[in-house]
């Protein structure tokens, strides 16, 4: 292999490794800036679904984060898992959970899909991992 080649495929590595560590960054800065909102409200973790459908009627398939559709495993295990939606509207939880929505909401679509890829259930825990694992749907 000629020293060319070689020279271009480690600039290639390197853009890749520091693409790598740009995300890592991205999520760092994404959870440190929910965990104290989910440790006030008594959140386990956090997640939510996203993906691009497979059809839509004829218009046009767009990648969407679910976070409409957040999901909060409360710290208490007594207590299951929860839509935003069905928890009390008068509880830190919910107030906690309200309060993340609206920071992500924030961010546009192709931030999450940069930080978790596509057709994933992405999870985030108080203690700070992440979790973006295959998701299937119809």
């Amino acid at each position: 292999m000629s020293d060319s080649v070689k020279v271009v495929q480690e600039a290639a590595q390197k853009i890749i490794h520091e693409y790598k560590n740009s995300i890592r960054k991205l999520q760092n800065t994404l959870v440190e800036l929910i965990k104290p909102i989910m440790v006030e409200g008594g959140i386990n973790s956090i997640r939510w679904c996203q993906y691009t459908p497979y059809f839509n009627d004829g218009d046009v398939c767009t990648f969407r984060a679910g976070i409409d559709d957040l999901y909060v495993e409360p710290v208490n295990q007594d207590m299951e898992r929860k839509d935003i939606w069905e928890l009390d509207k008068d509880s830190t939880m919910y107030h906690s959970a309200k309060t993340i929505v609206n920071i992500l909401a924030q961010l546009n679509n192709s931030i999450f899909l940069t930080m978790f890829g596509d057709h994933k259930e992405v999870i985030i825990y108080a203690n700070g991992s992440v979790e973006s694992t295959r998701y299937d749907h119809d």
